[in-house]
């Protein structure tokens, strides 16, 4: 393996980053070349991460056109050199430790690769995310199995009885340099020899004819994608949200992706078993039903309003430039949401023709719009007032189900026995 030794004098380093060596010497760092371009790599990509913009709020999101209503939130933990100095432990030809400190980011010895601080910083980030790029790997491999691969891969690791013949045995002593080396080389080849015995097995049922290659190329799971258009100002408010303001007394509207982005959290907590994110979802599934309801009437209302203005007939207000909104969500529940913003809208759209070209009042048109706008707010907001309480803490009646008595309500007997359940999960 190339090596490329690092080498800091003190006399060469700036005196915000002397390196401090034992009697024997200069401290020397043996670097493998490749991992140093994989490490300036890695903290290239960060230092990217770190200066692009983090993702505001929905309403921001959705002007600029990007937004998907279901993000992650991701928080960067890297560290930055340029708040004091930092302590790295440099191991020297006779395991000796060295202390470098340094300050923002300075060069060893003149050179052009990152300091010794750096470096050691960087690698510990690197270990990490090798290990998670690993693990996301094997994860991604597995999802690509068959379920027969998958299932005779499990019966095989448990059965246990994949072993070496001693011709096996043999060869990897002749091969190996040692006993830790013979050890890798003994678990390498068991493993294949379990691979092969699952994917035998897997064959045998499904069908011999069936080639092995087809038993990992299975479709992965993917993503429900769509989007929806939307005509009436009114309705796009919806989607946006806005902010409490003091100033002019104007009070918080959660907005449809707002909603969609908490639903994922509630989710969450129902699968982990909080009876409180249980009984959120029934009620937000019971308010989506009554909302549909309540569109039907108001849509019968609206047109029994404008045949009774005036015998024309005109087509439903159709926008020059209508909204295009994508729909990418991971809880079926903001589909739905979106489904219900579509209706209010074609509601709208009915009155909004009839309202430009003077044949009903304004007066009309709000007293068909309030009560499912504000039935649409009071749906979008629920998912905001619910958090996580343990089932634990609900059995065992703790001050934590009082202060959640007292902010969310008393839990119905029938979610606390198990009778009514979230449809959409």
């Amino acid at each position: 393996m190339t090596n490329l030794n690092v080498t800091a004098a003190a006399s060469d380093a700036p005196d915000a980053a002397k390196l401090e060596t034992s009697a024997a010497g200069d401290a020397v760092m043996n670097i493998d070349v490749e991992a140093v371009a994989a490490l300036r790599q890695s903290l290239t990509e960060q230092d990217a991460a770190e200066a692009a913009p983090a993702s505001g709020d929905a309403t921001a999101d959705t002007e600029a056109g990007n937004d998907s209503g279901d993000e992650a939130d991701g928080d960067s933990s890297a560290t930055s050199g340029a708040d004091g100095t930092e302590v790295a432990e440099a191991a020297t030809g006779n395991d000796e430790d060295a202390v470098a400190e340094a300050g923002d980011d300075a060069p060893v010895a003149g050179t052009h690769a990152p300091g010794l601080v750096q470096v050691g910083r960087i690698s510990r980030r690197a270990a990490g995310d090798a290990a998670a790029r690993a693990e996301k790997l094997r994860a991604i491999q597995e999802s690509a199995d068959a379920s027969e691969l998958r299932d005779a891969k499990a019966a095989v690791a448990a059965a246990g009885n994949v072993s070496l013949t001693p011709a096996e045995e043999r060869d990897l002593r002749d091969i190996a340099e040692g006993e830790d080396d013979l050890r890798e080389l003994r678990e390498e080849k068991l493993e294949e020899k379990r691979q092969q015995a699952a994917m035998r097995q897997a064959r045998s049922r499904v069908n011999e004819a069936v080639p092995s290659r087809t038993l990992v190329q299975r479709p992965t799971y993917g993503a429900t994608r769509g989007k929806v258009y939307l005509h009436v100002r009114d309705t796009y408010a919806f989607l946006l949200g806005r902010e409490a303001n003091p100033e002019t007394h104007k009070g918080y509207i959660a907005g449809m992706f707002a909603a969609s982005k908490t639903m994922r959290t509630l989710v969450q907590g129902h699968i982990a078993g909080c009876p409180y994110a249980t009984w959120f979802l029934v009620r937000i599934e019971d308010g989506m039903a009554k909302f549909r309801e309540m569109v039907k009437e108001k849509e019968t209302n609206a047109i029994a309003l404008v045949e009774a203005a005036t015998p024309v007939r005109l087509e439903p207000f159709t926008s020059r430039r209508p909204a295009e909104v994508p729909l990418d969500f991971t809880a079926s529940y903001g589909f739905h949401f979106a489904d219900i913003l579509v209706r209010f809208d074609n509601v709208l759209r009915i009155l909004q023709s009839y309202l430009r070209q003077g044949f009903i009042t304004q007066d009309e048109y709000r007293a068909i719009r309030q009560p499912l706008a504000k039935e649409l707010r009071n749906l979008f907001r629920l998912p905001q007032q619910w958090r996580f309480v343990g089932k634990d803490a609900v059995m065992q009646q703790t001050n934590q189900l009082l202060a959640a008595e007292h902010d969310m309500g008393r839990l119905p007997q029938e979610i606390l026995d198990g009778e009514r359940l979230p449809q959409l999960v």
